[in-house]
């Protein structure tokens, strides 16, 4: 039997917690990707640098398993930086 470590809203939202992005415990997928998109559009240049290298490393290590609204948030980061 395999298991695989997929990230999922609360995970990705514990992670921009860590950059500074104030995404509140429990949030749901549109209060993270709003946060994140007004975090993104006031940061600072080495704010969203260090938001692309966070983005990059998951897609690293968690291609193919990530949940799909969590997907869908990190590719829309993507287009807005």
């Amino acid at each position: 039997m395999m298991f695989a470590d997929l990230i999922d809203l609360e995970d990705f939202a514990s992670r921009l917690r860590e950059l500074g992005v104030p995404v509140p415990a429990g949030a749901s997928e549109a209060e993270v990707e709003g946060e994140l998109e007004t975090w993104i559009r006031d940061g600072s240049d080495e704010q969203r640098s260090a938001l692309g290298g966070m983005l990059s490393a998951l897609e690293k290590e968690f291609d193919g398993l990530m949940l799909p609204s969590v997907e869908g948030i990190v590719k829309n980061a993507q287009s807005k930086m």
